[in-house]
């Protein structure tokens, strides 16, 4: 099994208020032997929700759970 740990940001809109706002996540890729891979995020140390999970992050202004997410696609340094 292997793994890597990058920080991705990602940039959020919302579409009720139209607020933008970015957040850096740190993601733990983990791949087992046969290459099946997931990723989990955290802020700080602290797990938390896929951030393109549909209705999974509040706009921090309105409250409205419809954002657009933007992933930073820019491979890991």
């Amino acid at each position: 099994m292997r793994h890597e740990q990058t920080a991705q940001a990602v940039r959020f809109t919302c579409w009720h208020c139209q607020y933008v706002w970015v957040t850096e996540y740190d993601v733990r890729h983990v791949e087992d032997d046969h290459g099946h891979g997931c990723d989990y995020y955290s802020l700080g140390g602290v797990p938390t929700v896929t951030p393109t999970v549909p209705g999974g992050i509040a706009c921090p202004r309105c409250g409205a759970l419809r954002v657009t997410v933007q992933v930073d696609s820019r491979p890991p340094e």
